[in-house]
């Protein structure tokens, strides 16, 4: 439809009285949405224009199109592996929102006090009904879908089970009691190697970012922090095995 032959919304002081006002706001909303309705080929669509969207995105989840997900980090705290920002911090700034929303409907002015300029009435707002039970069900829906969606991220964390002993201290109770005995050159050369082993292989065979679901899981930090912590491990028994070499050496020359 020509715009210029649409309805007009009148002035309050122009208008009879506030049903023949509404009546043409609803006559020129639907001119609108049937200007709409038309563009390309929505014109053909034999559904409703929600489930037209999903069809043209084969129902693909929106987060595999809209961004490219939450990015959380594996980390190391202490002993143990953590994701930062917790699970627990995304399901409750989500479910947030949603409170947000309701609160913000509950405040907004109604549409007379913002469309006039000559409106000189008390503001008021608008007063719509919410059931609290549909703003439960939608938190029991975001609950589970959080809850489904960390199941991913938790599994990969299995990746790193081989390097426990390295993140929970266990290789460092073993260094300090292999380093309080004597011990060989091979048994040094067994354990230097091992730990070698780890800081080269680590880093490559162990994906740095992972995206699953609406996340996009960081690995780089724990990475570079076993890796840093086997070197160190490395080099501590390389100075140790040189040390004990070189004193070794002297005693042979006294002799």
């Amino acid at each position: 439809m020509n715009p210029s032959s649409r309805p007009k919304i009148p002035r309050i002081s122009q208008s009879q009285d506030m049903a023949e006002m509404m009546k043409k706001i609803d006559s020129l909303v639907n001119e609108h949405i049937s200007d709409i309705s038309n563009l390309d080929d929505l014109e053909q669509c034999p559904m409703p224009i929600p489930e037209y969207v999903n069809a043209k995105s084969k129902n693909a989840p929106p987060w595999q199109y809209s961004n490219k997900g939450f990015e959380i980090h594996l980390v190391q705290q202490i002993n143990l592996l953590a994701f930062e920002p917790s699970f627990r911090s995304f399901k409750e700034a989500i479910i947030g929102v949603l409170d947000h929303l309701v609160d913000t409907v509950l405040t907004i002015e109604r549409l007379e006090t913002k469309l006039y300029i000559d409106y000189q009435q008390e503001v008021t707002f608008l007063k719509p009904t919410i059931a609290e039970e549909i703003i439960w069900n939608y938190k029991i829906q975001i609950n589970a879908l959080m809850d489904e969606q960390r199941i991913g991220p938790e599994l990969r964390v299995q990746d790193f089970d081989k390097y426990m002993p390295l993140i929970n201290g266990e290789d460092k109770i073993r260094i300090e009691k292999f380093l309080a005995s004597p011990h060989t050159l091979d048994e040094f050369l067994e354990l230097i190697q091992h730990f070698k082993t780890i800081a080269d292989e680590l880093p490559i065979i162990n994906e740095h970012v992972i995206s699953m679901g609406m996340y996009v899981m960081n690995r780089n930090e724990l990475i570079g922090a076993l890796v840093q912590a086997a070197e160190n491990f490395r080099d501590v028994l390389v100075a140790k095995c040189t040390e004990d070499y070189l004193s070794l050496c002297k005693r042979l020359v006294r002799i």
